[in-house]
């Protein structure tokens, strides 16, 4: 059964949430998908989740790799965070 509760490209881009962070969870390496270069290239429902899938690290070619909004520009009180340990 699907995840309702799953967050799609769709939500990130009618919530205004620019960017998809992508991080390897090999080395550590991190960077930025463009949410409306995501939605062209995988349509609207995609899931953010599904983006990890999707990519490789530039840096050590791993394809252990997690995918989350990127909710920087959220202001304060929002506190992100990517530990492998927790």
């Amino acid at each position: 059964m699907a995840d309702r509760l799953a967050l799609e490209l769709w939500d990130l881009v009618h919530g205004d949430v620019q960017n998809v962070e992508v991080w390897c969870n090999a080395c550590g390496h991190h960077g930025l998908l463009e949410t409306r270069w995501l939605v062209d290239r995988f349509g609207s429902r995609f899931p953010v989740k599904g983006v990890a899938a999707r990519c490789r690290c530039q840096c050590c070619g791993s394809r252990d790799v997690d995918s989350r909004p990127d909710w920087t520009n959220r202001g304060p009180g929002v506190v992100t965070r990517h530990d492998r340990r927790m």
